[in-house]
């Protein structure tokens, strides 16, 4: 995967909080969705599980969202599609080459795939 296509996936990058109101997803759907809101705390790992089309992107960029309004740095927020990904070892990858980038600045990164 590109940065590119990385950075598309990631538009609280461009954006930073005003990303809702580009994201189709949530300008549509997040009304709708109720569901149990998660307190995100650093050095844990989260499952978000579901049968298929049943609003776990959406869900996800709810998450990313309440991060943003916290005040967190966009660009330690990463969303990773794994749709077309070919392999597990191109997901580590970019999740290795994220992490190397991020961890000499001694802040928090989140990864939501």
């Amino acid at each position: 995967m590109r940065l590119i296509e990385l950075a598309q996936q990631n538009p609280w990058w461009k954006y930073e909080n005003k990303f809702p109101s580009k994201d189709v997803d949530l300008r549509k759907i997040s009304f709708l969705l109720k569901r149990k809101s998660i307190e995100i705390t650093p050095k844990n790992i989260y499952i978000i599980r579901g049968i298929r089309r049943c609003g776990k992107t959406v869900y996800l960029k709810i998450l990313i969202k309440k991060l943003l309004e916290k005040e967190i740095d966009p660009r330690s927020i990463v969303y990773i599609s794994c749709d077309r990904l070919t392999s597990r070892r191109e997901l580590y990858n970019i999740i290795k080459n994220i992490y190397v980038k991020k961890h000499g600045q001694k802040q928090n990164l989140h990864i939501f795939r």
